[in-house]
């Protein structure tokens, strides 16, 4: 009898412990699910200045990891490109067997994307973009993700091949023949649409007939 009063109270004493120990972890868990209200509301800003609290103040919290990941996810929403890659490698260092790696992951992808405007001054990072998200694909071959990124592939593939084509254009209104051919060589390479690699066919046979060979 004595042993289990005993192990009834070590145990009320390990409760209360936890108890007392886990209020951080409460407050986290309110604030997130605050946030998460101010987010399905639409209130991006104010709901990431709670997951930003979350993430700086309540790090014992058990919705820690999942706020920083909403963190992630709005600041990639409200544009804040300049702090996002931070927050990513931060998160993938940290975490990097995280059931959320996949996730952030395609948030990174997705944001580069949406970066590629400027078709000359992207072009390199366009290429690094499109390996990784060819690695993406190879590493995560039953994520959810990946229909979107192999669409993301196409479109940046595409992207590329323009970019070198306008190149190769350029090299060619100016004469200089080899340098075009090793552009529009490339822009083949990228291209994934039938068009652009009937386009650059032509031009390419237009090089070499100008050499004096046969394409």
């Amino acid at each position: 009898m004595i042993y289990r009063i005993t192990l009834y109270i070590l145990l009320c004493f390990l409760a209360h412990d936890k108890c007392f120990a886990s209020k951080d972890i409460d407050n986290g868990a309110v604030i997130y699910h605050s946030s998460m209200h101010q987010f399905i509301k639409g209130n991006y800003t104010v709901a990431l200045r709670g997951f930003e609290d979350i993430a700086k103040n309540h790090i014992t919290s058990l919705r820690y990891r999942d706020s920083l990941v909403m963190e992630i996810f709005l600041n990639f929403i409200l544009n804040k490109e300049d702090e996002l890659p931070s927050l990513l490698n931060s998160f993938v260092e940290n975490n990097p067997v995280d059931r959320y790696i996949p996730y952030v992951k395609y948030i990174d992808i997705s944001s580069r994307y949406a970066m590629l405007k400027d078709i000359n001054s992207h072009k390199d990072v366009a290429v690094k973009l499109l390996q990784d998200m060819i690695s993406f694909n190879m590493k995560y071959q039953n994520s959810k993700y990946k229909d979107s990124v192999n669409e993301k592939i196409i479109k940046t593939s595409d992207f590329i091949a323009m970019s070198e084509a306008l190149d190769a254009n350029f090299f060619f209104e100016e004469d200089e023949i080899f340098a075009a051919i090793k552009h529009y060589n490339l822009a083949l390479k990228f291209s994934q649409s039938d068009d652009m690699k009937e386009q650059t066919r032509s031009s390419l046979k237009s090089c070499f007939e100008i050499l004096g060979l046969e394409y």
